[in-house]
C-alpha cells in the first residue's frame, strides 16, 4: 500500500509541474518593473476661441487638429536583488484616456523604418511609418492589455494615440499617462503632448 501511495504522490507531482512548466506566472515578490522615462508626444490640439469656439490659429484644422501618433513601448522586468531578466510573468498596460491605444505587437506593421536608434525622436515627429496589419480584422482600440516578459524579461507594445485630452477652456492638449501593473509593483509614465 505505501509503494502505491508514494506512486500516486509522484505521478501527482509530475501532472502538477507539467502543468505548471507553460505559464505565464504573475509576478514573484522582488520583481521589479525597468526604469521607463515618461514620452513626449508630438498630437497637438487647436486652441479655441471660448466665446466663439472658433480656432484662434487659422491654419489650425478643428475636425482633425494632429494625425495619429504611433511609437513602440518595451516594458523590462528585474529581479531586485540579482538584477536578472524575469520571464514569463503577466504585466497588465491601462491608458489612461480612451483615446490612447495599447496594441499587441501583431496588429502593427512598419510601412518604412525611420533612420533613427532613438524612438524618442519618433515619437515626435509627425511622420506615419506604421499602420494596422492587413490580417487583422475590426475596430481594435483597446485601452487594457495584458501581455507577459519574453525569456528577456521584456514586454513589447504599440501605443496609439488617436488624440490626447483637451483642456477644453485653453484648447490646448494635456497630459495623459499609462499605467504598468505588475501585482508586487506599478508604475505610471506620463504622455505629454507636444514637441
Amino acid at each position: 500500500m505505501k509503494q502505491k501511495l508514494s506512486l500516486l504522490s509522484a505521478v501527482t507531482g509530475c501532472l502538477f509541474v507539467a502543468s505548471c512548466a507553460n505559464g505565464p506566472w504573475q509576478a514573484p515578490p522582488g520583481t521589479a518593473i525597468g526604469e521607463i522615462e515618461d514620452i513626449k508626444v508630438a498630437w497637438f490640439a487647436c486652441p479655441v476661441d471660448p466665446i466663439t469656439g472658433a480656432a484662434l490659429n487659422p491654419s489650425c484644422n478643428l475636425e482633425q487638429p494632429s494625425p495619429p501618433v504611433i511609437f513602440p513601448l518595451t516594458i523590462y522586468l528585474v529581479n531586485e536583488d540579482t538584477e536578472s531578466p524575469v520571464n514569463n510573468v503577466w504585466v497588465e498596460i491601462t491608458s489612461g484616456f480612451e483615446d490612447v491605444y495599447l496594441l499587441p505587437q501583431e496588429v502593427i506593421e512598419a510601412v518604412i523604418y525611420p533612420d533613427t536608434e532613438n524612438w524618442q525622436d519618433v515619437a515626435t515627429s509627425d511622420e506615419i511609418w506604421a499602420q494596422f496589419s492587413g490580417t487583422f480584422e475590426g475596430d481594435y482600440r483597446p485601452t487594457y492589455l495584458q501581455t507577459y516578459t519574453d525569456q528577456y524579461g521584456m514586454a513589447k507594445l504599440w501605443v496609439w494615440v488617436q488624440r490626447m485630452p483637451i483642456d477644453t477652456q485653453a484648447g490646448t492638449a494635456k497630459e495623459s499617462s499609462i499605467l504598468i501593473d505588475i501585482g508586487v509593483a506599478r508604475t505610471v509614465i506620463t504622455l505629454q503632448a507636444g514637441a
